[in-house]
């Protein structure tokens, strides 16, 4: 799996960013483009924040799925799917923080779901509405005497093909910001729970994460859980970012 990210100002109150993910599982294949436009208001203790994406999504099998002798080679359905399968997407969000302790925020992902190639047997989404969500809370317990802050956060998540899933979050960052760590317990419905942690540095305009998660289910026999590794470049002046805001969506 191959992402890169970019995020920046467009203005005083507004930004744009950029998101291109590849990855490559099993016999499937996914590339996605991402564009995303923010806006910032400030009213008198809060700071809330607008967002727009509009993504670009391509499934397709792996060109060896075809040489497999246990495959119809005659199925339509499998020789279009090899060709890849394309999506409109477009979601909506907001993200809220008072007096620069709580914050909130939720989203609608899959607000318009377009299928961009004509496949049979294929998912035929269009316009999900409210069947996506994510939604999150959250409080920075700032300890100055011993350098560090804690922040508690909880976030519930629904996709309109999957199940409702519920993470409880804790971020624990020190020395000004400069290190950072953090731990996942996430319930999914109906499939188990699930423990992830993080670890990360931050130094002069560069950030470096790993972070690893396994699930409890029966599952977990089969794999060794996900390992995941991050590089973050801040271009511009030497403005301190919150961990929470580099790190995986999780913390």
């Amino acid at each position: 799996m191959i992402t890169f990210n970019y995020n920046g100002q467009l203005s005083d109150n507004g930004g744009v960013g950029l998101n291109i993910f590849n990855e490559n599982m099993a016999a499937t294949r996914r590339f996605r483009v991402s564009g995303a436009y923010a806006y910032h208001l400030q009213l008198s203790d809060m700071k809330i924040g607008l967002g727009l994406q509009a993504d670009y999504v391509q499934e397709k099998l792996n060109d060896d799925v075809l040489t497999n002798g246990q495959i119809d080679p005659n199925d339509p359905t499998l020789l279009a799917s090899a060709d890849g399968v394309s999506f409109f997407d477009a979601a909506f969000g907001f993200h809220a923080r008072y007096k620069d302790k709580l914050y909130f925020g939720f989203s609608l992902p899959h607000l318009v779901r377009a299928r961009l190639t004509d496949v049979e047997g294929t998912e035929d989404a269009e316009g999900t509405g409210f069947k996506s969500f994510t939604a999150n809370v959250g409080y920075n317990y700032a300890l100055p005497l011993l350098d560090m802050s804690i922040d508690p956060s909880i976030m519930v998540r629904k996709m309109f093909n999957g199940p409702i899933t519920v993470d409880g979050n804790l971020l624990f960052t020190f020395l000004n910001q400069q290190l950072y760590g953090g731990l996942t317990y996430r319930y999914t419905v109906d499939a188990g729970s699930g423990l992830g942690v993080l670890i990360g540095t931050r130094f002069s305009n560069i950030s470096i994460f790993y972070s690893y998660d396994a699930g409890f289910g029966s599952f977990q026999a089969y794999n060794n859980g996900g390992h995941e590794f991050g590089l973050g470049f801040h271009i511009g002046k030497n403005k301190q970012t919150a961990p929470a805001e580099q790190s995986p969506a999780s913390f």
